[in-house]
């Protein structure tokens, strides 16, 4: 088993993951800000089936120079994997935060893991595996230029600092001869058994706004995607990486195959909420023109950052069906699962707003 350090495991993703690999009996760091929060972690940790004897607590920042472990007792440490999970995640972020833990962060993990000769595992997202998002944001000239200002102003903080992270860690990483993987989650579904989602995730916002009878139309047209994976699918690719990694320098998309188009997902997650669905479109363009008027992201509950996640390109599940076809790593059905998803979601609102059948 490896011992392993895990950035974010105090997030939706990260909670998943330790609970999985502590329960394949690796032993595990979590890099924390408040080290108060392990007892509240170690707690999901056994509901979830993990191992919370193997989970540890190690202080430490993203945001803060060397993670805030230079001549800490986390130096001394060793590693045989590094997953770094971790990042600040919201629509309207302050650029100064979001570029000191996400991007700052990002390559401060690049560089602790050639310190101590580790494989290092990061989460990005599936948007940076999209080549005609990433062309639209002229990312060559970018990343030539290492200057990322025009994307911020074009897709907002968050995702910018995602993008910039990602691509200046893979050249660091390169220059540092670091081994590493980059692990591309679709947008997560929940579990494919419990339906658990945190309420900060997009999908809990799309079925609250359903609920609530606050989305009347369907963002794009019928052609647009939302691809989507479940939490459980996620842990077990990661811990395959860490089990048998892919030669140094890999991207993996992970995505189900079957992902469905945004309208036919919306009416899979109604009909799993005895909701009506809409049936009309709204063109993004128009949509992003009406939440620039003060008040109406937060009246509706979607920000126009989020809209950028919604593309007509079909990703390309190739790579991802190989992966899992040579590693016997079952999916879950989609359906079923963004339908468990939906219920476990509306069962989080006021009893009065939604009247839903029994659970099968």
């Amino acid at each position: 088993m490896a011992r392993i350090l895990v950035t974010g495991a105090s997030g939706y993703i990260g909670s998943w993951l330790v609970a999985h690999l502590s329960g394949e009996g690796h032993e595990l760091d979590l890099l924390l800000r408040d080290e108060g929060k392990i007892n509240r972690i170690r707690q999901q940790c056994r509901e979830r089936g993990g191992n919370p004897d193997k989970l540890h607590a190690l202080k430490g920042d993203l945001s803060l120079p060397d993670l805030g472990l230079k001549a800490r007792q986390g130096e001394s440490r060793t590693w045989d994997v590094i997953i770094h999970s971790g990042a600040l995640f919201g629509w309207g972020l302050d650029y100064q935060q979001a570029y000191a833990s996400n991007v700052q962060g990002s390559l401060a993990m690049v560089k602790l893991a050639a310190r101590h000769e580790a494989r290092l595992i990061w989460l990005g997202g599936f948007m940076l595996l999209n080549p005609v998002h990433l062309a639209e944001l002229k990312l060559d000239e970018c990343v030539a230029q290492d200057d990322y200002a025009s994307i911020y102003r074009k897709v907002g903080v968050y995702e910018a600092s995602k993008i910039e992270a990602h691509f200046r860690s893979r050249l660091l990483a390169e220059r540092l001869k670091v081994n590493f993987n980059v692990i591309h989650p679709a947008t997560v579904c929940g579990h494919s058994v419990t339906g658990e989602v945190d309420s900060h995730q997009a999908l809990f916002e799309l079925c609250t706004n359903l609920i609530q009878g606050k989305l009347s139309a369907i963002p794009g047209n019928a052609s647009h995607q939302l691809p989507l994976v479940s939490i459980d699918s996620v842990c077990k690719v990661v811990a395959e990486v860490v089990r048998q990694p892919l030669p140094s320098g890999t991207d993996l998309l992970v995505a189900h195959p079957d992902s469905l188009s945004l309208a036919d997902n919306i009416r899979v997650l109604g009909a799993a909420m005895q909701v009506p669905a809409p049936t009309r479109f709204a063109p993004l363009f128009l949509l992003k023109l009406l939440l620039r008027i003060p008040g109406l992201e937060k009246l509706f509950r979607t920000s126009r950052e989020s809209l950028a996640f919604i593309r007509a390109e079909k990703p390309d599940y190739r790579e991802f069906q190989a992966f899992v076809a040579s590693r016997n790593i079952a999916l879950p059905e989609l359906k079923s699962n963004l339908a468990q998803m939906a219920r476990y979601i509306a069962d989080q609102q006021p009893a009065n707003l939604v009247p839903l059948a029994p659970s099968p």
